[in-house]
């Protein structure tokens, strides 16, 4: 499967089927939902870390992505004003360019640790 603008090969998901009681679905729903956790995601969490469920890093990779997207947003945005007035400086774009590098760098530096 390909994602990304780069088009990077991952592996595709297999499902696996699982039967439950009503009682038993509807408590992981609940699980997941209190965990802030797709059902999908909790049950992975418990199976690959026995039985422990840490959302912590769940959650921050979400809300890095969400801050990062918002970021790309405010660019754009910038982006858009620089391109119908054209009264952007080059020392303000390449001011924007350092903050970008920085970003990037903090970003890459994140993501090894998580790795």
């Amino acid at each position: 499967m390909l994602i990304g603008r780069k088009k990077q090969m991952i592996d595709p998901r297999k499902n696996f089927t699982v039967r439950l009681s009503d009682k038993e679905r509807e408590r992981i729903m609940q699980a997941a939902k209190e965990n802030g956790l797709t059902p999908s995601e909790y049950l992975r969490e418990l199976v690959l870390h026995g039985g422990k469920v840490d959302t912590t890093l769940m959650l921050d990779r979400r809300d890095l992505v969400n801050q990062i997207s918002k970021v790309g947003n405010n660019v754009n945005q910038i982006a858009h004003v620089a391109n119908a007035s054209q009264t952007v400086s080059e020392y303000k774009i390449m001011q924007i360019k350092d903050y970008m590098k920085d970003i990037y760098n903090l970003l890459m530096e994140v993501l090894n640790k998580w790795q």
